[in-house]
């Protein structure tokens, strides 16, 4: 099969080019399975799903203690900016975020 610009494309195979299912709810399921997991067990739970989805062995995430102890180094300054920061750029970012990823068009013959 030789690639062809979309220009090229009929309205059928356009309209079936830009309709077909790239697999976005079924990873939208597997999120939806993921994220309560994690929230609710933590690194037990990416460890498993490093085992799942990579087949790699995690013995520890020990990422959460290390940044406790950094935290004890920062002055009270300091670390009233930085959660300052990620609260502004995470809203930010949040106002950013498409409710999803699909533009919707006007029904019209491409």
């Amino acid at each position: 099969m030789q690639p062809r610009a979309i220009a090229e494309l009929s309205t059928g195979e356009r309209r079936a080019f830009f309709d077909r299912d790239s697999g976005v709810e079924s990873a939208r399921e597997d999120v939806r399975e993921i994220l309560p997991r994690v929230r609710e067990e933590g690194d037990v739970a990416v460890r498993e799903f490093s085992k799942e989805f990579d087949d790699v062995d995690v013995a520890n995430i020990d990422v959460t203690a290390e940044a406790e102890r950094a935290v004890e180094d920062v002055d009270d300054d300091t670390l009233e900016l930085i959660r300052d920061a990620v609260e502004k750029i995470r809203a930010f970012h949040e106002r950013q975020r498409p409710d999803d990823w699909r533009e919707q068009f006007e029904d019209r013959e491409l």
